[in-house]
C-alpha cells in the first residue's frame, strides 16, 4: 500500500496564492459572507459523543446536504484510474474512502480496532497470522451490491503482491484461504514482534482483490519462465480501470465520473451502512491551494482530509469550519555524506546540530503544523520517552558554545567570522534539495541563514523534486542534502530501517559502527558496537524489555553519530464543517483513530451523519 500524501509539494506557489485569497476575499467579514447566512441553532451532545446542531422548525429526517463533498484529486476526476500498481492518477487518498483496511491502530488503547476483520491470531512460533473477516462486508459495482467479500479476494490480493514483489512479499511465504471467510498467512523471516506483523498486514486494503485482478494471478500462475512472468508485471503495470468498472466494499462505492467530479453511493454492503443517513460522497476535482481554501470557506467543499493551511487564511474561515491535527510520524531532516572528508567527523555533524534552532525553523514553516525536534533519537516526539531514559541522550538545542568546541576539536579554526576545515579551507557547503517551495523551502532557508551566521558558508542550492531524487539522493552526490525521518506506522523498526538500512549506501554510511556507552559521549568510542543489518532487524523479532534495550542503542547511535539530524515533525490537519454535518468532538478518543486520516475512519464507523431538516 503506498501514500500519496501531501508535503514538500502541497503549497506550491504558497506565498502568492495565500496573498491572493486574502485580498480577494477581504478579510474574515469577506469570507464569511461567502459562507451564506446562519440561522439561529443549538447544540446537543449525542450519546456517541457527536454534536448535533438543530435549527428551527421539525425534523423531517432528510438529509440537509445529501452529498458530502471532499477534494482528495488533484487530478480532473475523469483521469483517475484504479489499478494500483499502475501509479498514473490511482489516488490512494480517495481508496482509503471506499475500501477498509483489516484493522486500524488505535493509539489511545494502543490496540488495533478491527473493520474488515472480525478478529485475528498470531502464532510467532510457527510463524502464521489467521485473519476472520466480518461477513457483513460486501462488494458493490456503483449501482448495486454484487457479492460477499470473501478469503478468495484476501488471497487475490495478496498473491498478486508476491508476483509483483510489493511489500508485502518481503515477510509472507504462503496465503492460504482456510474457509469462505477465514485466511491464514504464513510469514518468512522468523519475526517475533506482533506489533510489526500487525502494522504491517493489517493495515492493508484489498486493492487488488477486484474480480479483475482474478484472472492476472492465473496468467502469472501460467507463465513458464521469469522472462513471462515479467512481461505480465509490465503489463500490468499499464493496466487501467476506469470509475465505471471499480469495485468497492467501503461505506462508499466509487460510481462514475466527469471532468470534474467523481462520485460514489452508500454501500448497502458495508456494516455501518445503516448508520449513514446520506447517499453520497463526492469527490471534486478543485485545483490550486487558493481555491481549496476559498472552497472550504464558501462551502463547495465540507471538508478535506489533508491540507494544511496558513495561520493568517485559518483565521479568515467561518466558524463552522474546523480542523484537527495528527502526526506525520516524521518530518525534515539534514542528512549527511558520511565518507566526505569534512562531514565524515560525527564532530561537525553534530555541530550543525547544535548551531540550528529548530524552534525558529518550525516556527517559521508554520508553528501549527511543524513541532521542533532537539533530541535526535529517529523517533517521533511522542514514542522517545516509550522507550528511553531521555536524561541520557544528547539534547541538540541552539548551543553556539558547544558547536564552536566540536568544530574546534575536529580541527577547525577561524578566519575572522568564517570557519575553516582542518587543511585550511574554507567551510562552504551546499545544501542540496528538491523542495522549490512553501514551508520546507522557508524551513531551509532559515538554516542556512543560521549557518551562515555562525560563520559556515553553506549555499541552499534548488532544484525540481524528480531531479533531485534522481541526480542526487539516489546517487548519493551531495555533502548535505535535505532530507526526511520518519515511519509508516509507530513500531521502531519502520524508523530506524529508513535511515540506518534502505539510505545507508546512499549516505555512504558503513555497515558496522562504533559509538561510546548510552549517555557517556566521553567514553571509549568502541564500547558499544553494532552491525546496522542486524540491530534493525532485531526490531521485528524482540518484544518488551529486549526490544526496549536494542532500540537505545539504535537511537543512541543515531542521537551521538548524527546520520541526520532531525529538525521537525510535521503535523497534518483535517478539515470539517459542522454547518450541515454531525460527528465526534475533534478531541474525543475516537478522533485519533486514522486510516491516513481521522475523516477516513470516522466515515467507515457511522458517527460521521448529515444534519437532518
Amino acid at each position: 500500500m503506498r501514500d500519496d500524501s501531501q508535503q514538500s509539494g502541497q503549497f506550491k506557489d504558497y506565498w502568492a496564492s495565500r496573498r491572493r485569497f486574502i485580498q480577494a476575499a477581504g478579510g474574515a467579514a469577506g469570507i464569511t459572507g461567502l459562507a451564506g447566512c446562519q440561522g439561529d441553532t443549538s447544540d446537543t451532545k449525542n450519546n456517541d459523543g457527536s454534536t448535533t446542531t438543530s435549527g428551527n422548525g421539525q425534523s423531517s429526517g432528510q438529509p440537509v446536504d445529501p452529498e458530502l463533498t471532499l477534494d482528495s484529486l488533484g487530478v480532473p476526476a475523469s483521469d483517475v484510474q484504479w489499478n494500483e500498481f499502475n501509479f498514473s492518477n490511482y489516488k490512494w487518498m480517495v481508496q482509503a474512502h471506499v475500501m477498509d483496511p483489516f484493522a486500524v491502530w488505535d493509539p489511545v488503547n494502543t490496540k488495533f480496532v478491527g473493520l474488515l476483520a472480525k478478529d485475528w491470531t498470531i502464532d510467532t512460533e510457527n510463524q502464521k497470522l489467521r485473519v476472520k473477516l466480518d461477513e457483513n462486508y460486501k462488494w458493490h459495482d456503483g449501482k448495486k451490491v454484487v457479492r460477499p467479500v470473501t478469503a478468495k479476494d484476501v488471497y487475490t490480493h495478496f498473491q498478486l503482491e508476491q508476483f509483483m514483489g510489493w511489500s508485502s512479499s518481503e515477510y509472507t511465504n504462503e496465503i492460504k484461504e482456510i474457509d469462505k471467510h477465514t485466511v491464514e498467512f504464513t510469514l518468512k523471516g522468523g519475526y517475533k514482534n506482533k506489533d510489526f506483523i500487525t502494522f504491517n498486514l493489517l493495515t492493508n486494503v484489498l486493492s487488488h482483490g477486484l474480480p479483475q485482478y482474478r484472472d492476472w494471478v492465473q496468467k502469472f500462475k501460467d507463465a513458464g519462465s521469469q522472462s513471462e512472468k515479467d512481461n505480465i508485471s509490465a503489463e500490468l503495470g499499464e493496466f487501467s480501470i476506469s470509475s465505471e468498472e471499480m469495485y468497492s466494499y467501503g461505506p462508499f462505492a466509487v460510481q462514475g465520473a466527469s471532468r470534474q467530479e467523481l462520485t460514489s453511493v452508500k454501500n448497502p454492503g458495508h456494516p455501518a451502512s445503516d448508520k449513514i443517513n446520506f447517499p453520497k460522497l463526492v469527490f471534486r476535482y478543485v485545483g490550486s491551494e487558493q481555491k481549496l481554501w476559498q472552497s472550504l470557506a464558501n462551502g463547495q467543499l465540507d471538508g478535506h482530509v489533508r491540507i494544511n493551511v496558513p495561520k493568517d487564511v485559518q483565521t479568515s474561515f467561518p466558524n463552522h469550519v474546523e480542523n484537527t491535527t495528527s502526526t506525520s510520524l516524521g518530518g525534515m531532516a539534514l542528512a549527511f555524506k558520511w565518507n566526505d572528508d569534512v562531514l565524515g567527523d560525527p564532530r561537525v555533524r553534530r555541530a550543525i546540530g547544535y548551531v540550528i534552532d529548530k524552534k525558529a525553523v518550525a516556527q517559521n514553516a508554520g508553528a501549527d503544523t511543524h513541532q521542533p525536534v532537539t533530541l535526535n533519537t529517529g523517533l517521533a516526539l511522542n514514542y522517545n520517552s516509550d522507550y528511553l531514559d531521555t536524561n541520557k541522550y544528547i539534547k541538540y538545542d541552539k548551543n553556539h558554545q558547544k558547536a564552536t568546541q566540536l568544530l574546534k576539536d575536529a580541527g577547525f579554526t577561524k578566519n575572522g567570522k568564517q570557519w575553516l576545515t582542518p587543511d585550511g579551507k574554507k567551510f562552504s557547503p551546499d545544501i542540496k534539495t528538491g523542495t522549490t517551495g512553501g514551508p520546507a523551502l522557508l524551513a531551509l532557508q532559515t538554516i542556512t541563514s543560521h549557518l551562515k551566521q555562525f560563520g559556515i558558508d553553506a549555499r541552499l542550492r534548488t532544484m525540481e523534486e524528480t531531479s533531485f531524487v534522481e541526480r542526487i539522493w539516489d546517487q548519493g552526490d551531495f555533502r548535505i542534502a535535505s532530507g526526511t525521518w520518519g515511519a509508516d506506522y509507530p513500531q521502531p523498526y519502520a524508523w530506524y530501517n529508513n535511515t540506518f538500512v534502505e539510505n545507508r549506501e546512499k549516505m555512504g554510511m558503513p555497515d558496522e559502527i562504533s559509538v561510546p556507552p548510552i549517555g557517556k559521549p566521553n567514553g571509549s568510542q568502541d564500547a558499544l558496537q553494532m552491525n546496522l543489518d542486524t540491530a534493525v532487524n532485531n526490531l521485528t523479532k524482540l518484544q518488551g524489555q529486549k526490544l526496549k534495550e536494542q532500540v537505545r542503542k539504535l537511537a543512541w547511535a543515531w542521537n551521538y553519530m548524527a546520520p541526520q539530524i532531525q529538525i521537525y515533525e510535521e503535523r497534518s490537519q483535517t478539515w470539517f464543517t459542522n454547518d450541515n454535518w454531525n460527528y465526534p468532538p475533534l478531541d474525543s478518543d475516537i478522533m485519533q483513530r486514522t486510516f491516513y486520516t481521522p475523516f477516513h475512519y470516522i466515515l467507515k464507523t457511522g458517527k460521521f451523519t448529515a444534519k437532518t431538516k
